[in-house]
C-alpha cells in the first residue's frame, strides 16, 4: 500500500542510562550503523499484557516488561532466572492479552544440580502480590478456569513434561488463596495418556452447578469439578476394550439443561465417524455422584468440527465432514439431513443467530440457525473472497482479515457480507493488527494504518527494520520491536499514528537501561 503523503519523521529516542556504555558501543555502531547484528540477544517471544508488552530474552533467560506509554514509557526488567535456572514457558494470567500477571517456570540447567529447584512464579504486572511455587516436577503448561481463579498445571501429552509422568496428575493453585505449594491431585484415567484438558465452565449436573473440567485421554475422556477436586466424576471410555481403533478425542461442549437435572457432552474424536453424546444426571444406584450414558451420532467419514446451538424448537448438533458438508442432527431424536456445501468445509464458528462456515479454499457460508431445520440449506448465503486463502490472521466482532496463499490479505465485512481483496498489502513479513476500525500492518520500516471502512490509507515511517508489532488497546498504544543489538523499540499513538507522536527507546538490553523509566 502506497500513500502519497509520507508522515515527516519527527520521533523521539530516548537514551536513559545511555551514555554511560556510549563509547563501548560506538565500536559496535561503527561497524554496522543500523545496530543489527546476527548474534544480537535473541528475542523468543513477545507476550502483550494489560499496559505493555513483556519480551523472553533467552541470552539472560530473563523477561523485559515495557509499558505502552508514549508520554512517559518505562522498561524494567520484571524477572531473571536465578543462576543454574531456565526459563521454560511463560504464560499470560487470565485474561489473555489483558492479563495483569504472567506465570513462568524455571528447571534447573542440569538436572543433577539441586540447588535450583523446578519452581512456578506469578508476576504481578503493576500492582499485586508476586509468588512462588515449588512444583518438583516439570509440567508442561498451565490454564486457567473460565472464572480466572484456579490455576491448573498438568502435563499435557506424554511427551511434553518429559522424565517419567504420572499422566493423570495435576497442580492447583488457588489464585486467590494461593498457599505455599499448589494441591497435587491425580485424574484417574486408568493408564491412558493425556493430550490436553479444557474447561466447559458451569454446568448444572444433577441440582448442582460444577466448574466441569474435561481431560482428553487415549480413548476416553475425565471429568473433573476444579472447585471440588474430590467429587466423584467418571471416567468415560469411547471404545469398548476389545476395540482395536485408536479414538482420541479433540473437541468437547458441554450444556446444562432446562429441568438442571442432568447435563449433556457432545464429544468429537479423531478416528471416529461419529459424535459422542453423554447425558450427565445422578447416579440412580448412588454408587457414583454422576452417572454417564454414552448414546452416538453418525455423521460420515471423520467429522471436521462441531456446534451445538438451539432454535426455538429443538436442539441441533451441526457437524462439518468432507464427504456430506454440513450434517443436522436432532439431538433428542436422532434424525438429520444433510447440506452439501459448495467447497470442502474446514471449520465453522458461531456469530449471535447464524453459523460460520469456512471452506477449504474461498467459500464462506452464512448459516441462519433460526428455522434451518425446516429450510434445510435454503437459507444459507454463499460468498467467495477472491483469492485462496492460507489461514485468518486477525479478526472482531463484525470483520476478519485471511491471508491469502499469494500473500496478499483479504477483508471480510461480516455485516456487509462483502470480502475485499487489499491491494498491496501482503502477509509475507509480518501479521497485521486490528483495532478499533483500523488495520496495522506492518512491511519493512513502515506500517501501513488502513480505516477499514473508508480503505484510506496512511503510513507511519520507523527508522529501522520491523521485527514485530503487538498493540496494547488499554493504552492506545502500538509497539514495535526491532532487531538492534542495543534493543531497540518504537512506541506510537494508535489514535495518531505519526512521528511526531511516537517515541523510541533505544538501549532495552543495556543493564544501565533498564529501570530508568522514560524521558529524564
Amino acid at each position: 500500500m502506497k500513500s502519497n503523503t509520507e508522515t515527516k519523521r519527527t520521533g523521539k529516542p530516548l537514551f536513559a542510562g545511555f551514555f554511560a556504555v556510549a563509547p563501548a558501543l560506538l565500536i559496535f555502531l561503527a561497524c554496522d550503523p543500523s545496530g543489527r547484528y546476527d548474534d544480537a540477544p535473541a528475542v523468543k517471544t513477545r507476550y502483550t499484557v494489560a499496559d505493555g508488552v513483556v519480551l523472553w530474552e533467552t541470552s539472560k533467560e530473563r523477561l523485559v516488561h515495557i509499558e505502552a506509554d508514549v508520554d512517559d514509557p518505562k522498561v524494567t526488567q520484571l524477572f531473571r532466572a536465578q543462576p543454574g535456572a531456565d526459563i521454560k514457558w511463560v504464560v499470560p494470567g487470565p485474561g489473555g492479552d489483558s492479563a495483569s500477571q504472567l506465570f513462568v517456570l524455571t528447571v534447573p540447567e542440569d538436572v543433577r544440580d539441586d540447588s535450583a529447584k523446578v519452581a512456578l512464579h506469578r508476576l504481578p504486572i503493576g500492582k499485586g502480590a508476586a509468588a512462588r511455587w515449588e512444583t518438583g516436577k516439570t509440567f508442561a503448561n498451565i490454564v486457567f478456569d473460565p472464572t480466572g481463579r484456579y490455576g491448573v498445571l498438568s502435563h499435557g501429552s506424554a511427551s511434553s513434561s518429559g522424565g517419567l509422568t504420572n499422566p493423570g496428575e495435576i497442580a492447583v493453585i488457588d489464585l486467590e488463596n494461593p498457599g505455599d505449594k499448589p494441591l497435587f491431585h491425580d485424574l484417574y484415567t486408568a493408564g491412558r495418556s493425556t493430550r490436553r484438558f479444557v474447561f466447559a465452565g458451569p454446568v448444572d449436573i444433577a441440582g448442582k452447578t460444577r466448574q466441569l473440567g474435561i481431560v482428553f485421554a487415549e480413548g476416553a475422556v475425565k471429568l473433573f469439578d476444579i472447585a471440588d477436586l474430590d467429587a466423584a466424576l467418571p471416567l468415560i471410555p469411547m471404545t469398548a476394550q476389545d476395540d482395536g481403533r485408536s479414538i482420541t478425542p479433540t473437541q468437547a461442549i458441554a450444556l446444562s439443561q432446562k429441568n438442571a437435572a442432568s447435563a449433556r457432552l457432545f464429544i468429537r474424536a479423531q478416528g471416529s465417524r461419529d459424535i459422542y453424546d453423554v447425558t450427565l444426571a445422578e447416579d440412580p444406584q448412588k454408587e457414583h455422584e454422576v452417572f454417564a450414558t454414552l448414546n452416538q451420532h453418525e455423521t460420515g467419514y471423520d467429522p471436521l468440527d462441531m456446534l451445538v446451538t438451539r432454535d426455538s424448537q429443538r436442539l441441533m448438533l451441526l457437524t462439518l465432514t468432507q464427504s456430506r458438508g454440513l450434517r443436522v442432527v436432532d439431538a433428542d431424536t436422532g434424525a438429520g439431513f444433510d447440506i452439501p456445501l459448495a467447497d470442502r468445509p474446514s471449520r465453522m464458528t458461531l456469530r449471535g443467530g447464524e453459523a460460520l462456515i469456512f471452506g477449504a479454499s474461498r467459500a464462506v457460508h452464512f448459516v441462519t440457525l433460526e428455522g434451518l431445520w425446516t429450510q434445510k440449506g435454503s437459507n444459507i448465503e454463499t460468498i467467495y473472497l477472491p483469492v485462496s486463502v492460507a489461514g485468518e490472521l486477525v479478526s472482531d466482532e463484525a470483520r476478519m482479515v485471511f491471508e491469502g496463499k499469494d500473500d496478499s490479505l483479504v477483508l471480510l465485512d461480516l455485516e456487509a457480507r462483502r470480502a475485499t481483496r487489499l491491494d498491496g498489502a501482503s502477509g509475507e513479513e509480518s501479521p497485521p493488527r486490528m483495532w478499533n476500525g483500523h488495520l496495522y500492518f506492518p512491511q519493512k520500516e513502515l506500517i501501513d494504518v488502513v480505516e477499514l471502512k473508508s480503505g484510506r490509507v496512511e503510513q507511519l515511517y520507523l527508522d529501522d527494520w520491523i521485527e514485530g508489532l503487538s498493540l496494547v488497546p488499554s493504552a492506545k498504544t502500538g509497539v514495535v520491536w526491532h532487531g538492534a543489538w542495543t534493543g531497540r523499540a518504537t512506541l506510537f499513538s494508535l489514535e495518531d499514528p505519526s512521528r511526531a507522536k511516537s517515541v523510541v527507546l533505544d538501549g532495552i538490553w543495556l543493564d544501565g537501561f533498564l529501570g530508568q523509566g522514560g524521558k529524564k
